[in-house]
């Protein structure tokens, strides 16, 4: 498994993204969970390893520009979304 306790990694905020934050921070990395909107002003201000964002926003304009500032992006599908809120919602 890939140490990733130098990385810093954005959340675009969407439904689980606080127990996916959870898990990360447990893993060591540096965690952020911003809007959209946000998620544009890190990625400008910081160095930002990687984002998780889901496809709704991938295929925004906001996908396009993390691009251009250089940030991967992992996509979180749907049904993973639905999961992860679940498990919010059962702690």
């Amino acid at each position: 498994m890939t140490d990733i306790c130098d990385f810093t990694i954005l959340i675009v905020d969407f439904p689980g993204a606080l127990s996916l934050r959870q898990q990360l921070l447990l893993s060591g990395a540096r965690v952020h969970v911003a809007s959209p909107a946000g998620a544009l002003i890190w990625a400008r201000s910081r160095k930002i390893d990687a984002a998780f964002i889901s496809a709704e926003h991938a295929a925004s304009q906001l996908g396009e520009r993390l691009t251009n500032l250089g940030v991967r992006q992992i996509f979180v599908p749907p049904e993973e979304m639905k999961k992860a809120a679940e498990l919010e919602a059962a702690s």
